[in-house]
């Protein structure tokens, strides 16, 4: 993995979830994509531990690395 692309949320011993991003140039040179919201990124990979699953674990580790 490169460039500090993955990003883990623990509970003491626990790995709740994972995610993975990585910079998209091909997506930056988009016509249709938005100045303002470079850099971007592009999600490869997001998990989350199934006992901890509807919990917005998810959606907090999106809102964190994009």
């Amino acid at each position: 993995m490169s460039r500090e692309a993955l990003f883990s949320l623990w509970d003491g011993d626990t790995l709740l979830a994972v995610i993975t991003v990585d910079k998209d140039e091909q997506v930056e040179q988009l016509t249709c994509w938005s100045k303002e919201l470079e850099p971007s990124v592009e999600l490869s990979r997001l998990g989350v531990h199934p006992g901890y699953q509807n919990q917005g674990l998810a959606c907090r580790m999106i809102r964190e690395v994009m």
